[in-house]
């Protein structure tokens, strides 16, 4: 979970065998990584909207995550062409900035 103000991280080990959620409040990003295969189920408290999702790169340098890795990351095509934390942030200031403008 990124705080994307701050790039600041905290990890949570989720276990199928001990059942959890994790909340994730507006303005944080999530990224997880399976170490054996496993089924991810998201719940969202509002519909979805495209047009606002960006991915952040799993190993941007600015947040030295520590990923649990046992071998290369399996990743979908959609998160290969994750950007940095920084370039996310700007599109999205940019896409706020002309919603508004579109408003007035």
């Amino acid at each position: 979970v990124v705080e994307l103000e701050t790039g600041r991280w905290s990890s949570y080990w989720l276990d199928a065998r001990e059942p959890a959620a994790l909340w994730i409040p507006p303005g944080l990003a999530l990224g997880f990584c399976a170490v054996e295969p496993s089924l991810v189920w998201y719940k969202l408290d509002q519909p979805r909207h495209p047009a606002t999702e960006r991915v952040v790169a799993w190993d941007d340098p600015s947040l030295s995550i520590d990923w649990p890795l046992q071998g290369p990351p399996v990743l979908s095509e959609r998160d290969r062409r994750g950007g940095t934390l920084q370039e996310v942030c700007a599109e999205l200031r940019d896409f706020l900035r002309r919603s508004e403008e579109d408003r007035s």
